[in-house]
């Protein structure tokens, strides 16, 4: 991508991925995609701490977003298996529940997500989650707070970003990111997000970019390949580059 992703863009892109419901032929709240926006509900209402309820909304999001399967620790947890975690999001709340990582604060929004990046990946241990990615860190960062990308198969692939999980890597990451986007991206706020996009209550600016991801990264065949042909090229495209789940 030679040229600095644009607010156009960004729309444009968001578009098509919020119209996939009509694809599959069922209404928008019975598509997997519409499980971000019933986590996202449930933490924006957050008050008080329910760990079972907590637990099993997190964690039945991150399983329709595909962190449930092959060896991930999760496949090994029931839904109530991630108390650890959502005590230590809930400590942190008030911190990141109106943090705007991509605008004139990035510096110290990116330090803030990266000190909790490290609470995190303690408490999801004390879960018994061996070894936790930038994927599940910043899958749950986008589930609860709306304040980060999601760093997928495809979103990696869009932005060059390699796989490798430290906060170090989260951190390169996220410039990753910062350094595709145009200066209006930084600029533009929640209600022309809201005014733009139809049913866009939860799509914080960080939500938009990560659609920006996801999206390109199904049309670019990164994922949902049927092709078995085209699936294993493009996997050996993804090690080669260093970018694959």
């Amino acid at each position: 991508m030679p040229d600095k992703i644009t607010v156009k863009a960004l729309f444009d892109v968001g578009k098509r991925f919020l119209s996939a419901h009509e694809r599959y032929g069922v209404p928008e709240h019975e598509y997997r995609y519409y499980s971000y926006n019933i986590c996202r509900e449930h933490f924006d209402n957050w008050v008080s701490l329910d760990e079972e309820q907590d637990s099993m909304i997190l964690f039945t999001y991150l399983a329709s977003w595909g962190m449930i399967r092959g060896s991930s620790s999760l496949l090994q947890k029931s839904p109530y298996g991630l108390k650890n975690t959502v005590r230590a999001l809930f400590d942190y709340d008030k911190c990141c529940r109106n943090l705007d990582l991509f605008s004139d604060s990035y510096e110290e929004s990116k330090c803030k997500l990266c000190n909790v990046y490290r609470v995190l990946c303690g408490a999801l241990k004390k879960d018994k989650i061996e070894s936790p990615t930038i994927t599940l860190l910043s899958k749950i960062f986008l589930g609860v707070w709306g304040n980060c990308p999601a760093f997928d198969a495809n979103l990696k692939y869009i932005f060059n970003i390699p796989d490798v999980n430290s906060v170090k890597a989260f951190k390169n990451a996220i410039d990753k990111v910062k350094a595709k986007l145009s200066d209006e991206v930084f600029a533009l706020t929640e209600a022309e997000i809201r005014s733009e996009l139809k049913n866009s209550e939860f799509i914080s600016k960080s939500k938009l970019i990560d659609m920006y991801g996801f999206q390109r990264g199904i049309e670019e065949g990164i994922s949902d390949i049927d092709d078995l042909e085209k699936m294993e090229k493009r996997i050996k495209l993804l090690k080669r580059r260093g970018t694959v789940d």
